[in-house]
């Protein structure tokens, strides 16, 4: 078998289905693979990532109506070059690879990522249009157990392509600071908009605030996205007279230095997938206070490394954080090693570049049987 593989995503942007796409590129190159990265906007923010004296990145110039151009561009790539895998993330570039796999008559193994989570909601009609192409793919890889479930549920000609490989991350990058740090610095990673529910955790805050428990300051990392929503929020914090204890970092390349610094991650988001957000952090060995959504009990270790609080609860919230914040500092110490032990065993770029290269050889496998 060859050892060329072809990743498909939009661009090299912040977000974290890039970073993972990244990782796996990194995978798979450490493997000594041949990889080629096609990507149709133009972004430059996590190319540092990709090892690129190693990868060949095609830019498609402009997407065009309805993705045609890129799909007329990835057909010819698929038919010109023999790849043995396929891989794309997110729901467009998924898409494309899956109609390009049939016009071009692609043999090899086509695997796209499902980097959401629908939680509680209904499925929207686009949602089940974009997945009707999914049928031409062999794998739909979900990065949650809860997504995967909901998968095979919502789609059941889907159900035997879906399969789950939660996220990993760069644990040699993301490490623990030398020294503790300071006590009272929350830290919050997330795009600004609705759906990460910042009220919320303003609310929250005020609770904590009137519930005696001051010294606290957040840190608010991530780029704005709805800006009417940071003005909601601004006023939110003028009213409650939290302004002063709350910062806007806005979007940040090097966040490590900010996960060493800090004494929680909170993650009050609406709907979660698998957040790599916690996943950094607790391989900085941050423990982590989140919403109850998703894969949260099991990337808190059923309460070992984390708490889990309801986000559509203030006090829930504000229970959740002050929970960590007042632990004593044995237990905060404990609460740190044990974050970066689960992290080092659970999300090594190995272990995500071998399970999706196990997926090619069951595929191979099954060909070959048949």
């Amino acid at each position: 078998m060859n050892k060329k593989a072809l990743f498909v995503i939009d661009r090299f942007g912040s977000g974290g289905a890039q970073t993972q796409l990244a990782l796996l590129v990194k995978g798979f190159v450490e493997r000594g693979w041949n990889v080629s990265v096609v990507t149709y906007y133009p972004n430059d923010f996590l190319r540092h990532r990709v090892h690129l004296e190693k990868v060949r990145v095609i830019e498609l110039p402009g997407r065009g109506p309805l993705g045609v151009h890129v799909i007329r561009k990835l057909s010819a790539l698929l038919r010109q070059e023999h790849w043995a895998m396929a891989v794309a993330y997110l729901p467009g570039p998924s898409v494309y690879l899956s109609i390009a796999r049939v016009i071009a008559r692609y043999r090899g193994v086509v695997a796209v990522g499902e980097r959401s989570s629908f939680g509680d909601s209904k499925v929207s009609p686009r949602d089940r249009i974009t997945r009707l192409a999914f049928n031409f793919a062999d794998f739909v890889v979900a990065n949650s157990e809860s997504h995967a479930g909901r998968l095979r549920e919502e789609f059941p000609r889907l159900s035997r392509k879906v399969e789950c490989i939660r996220n990993a991350v760069d644990v040699e990058w993301f490490t623990p600071a030398a020294d503790a740090p300071d006590g009272g610095q929350i830290l919050c990673v997330g795009r600004v908009v609705r759906g990460k529910n910042i009220d919320g955790l303003i609310h929250a805050l005020e609770r904590l605030r009137d519930r005696g428990v001051t010294g606290f300051r957040v840190k608010w990392v991530g780029r704005v996205h709805d800006t009417g929503y940071k003005a909601e929020c601004d006023d939110l914090l003028s009213q409650t007279g939290l302004a002063e204890c709350w910062q806007w970092v806005g979007e940040c390349e090097d966040v490590r230095s900010l996960y060493q610094g800090a004494s929680v991650l909170a993650l009050p988001s609406l709907r979660e997938g698998f957040p790599n957000v916690v996943c950094e952090a607790l391989s900085c060995g941050l423990p982590c206070a989140i919403s109850d959504v998703g894969d949260a009990a099991w990337l808190t270790d059923r309460g070992r490394i984390g708490v889990l609080f309801d986000p559509n609860d203030p006090s829930s919230i504000a229970q959740g954080l002050e929970r960590l914040l007042a632990q004593p500092e044995a237990s905060m110490t404990r609460m740190r090693r044990d974050a970066r032990v689960f992290a080092e065993r659970e999300f090594s770029i190995g272990r995500l570049a071998e399970q999706y290269l196990a997926l090619l050889s069951r595929r191979v496998g099954c060909a070959s049987a048949s």
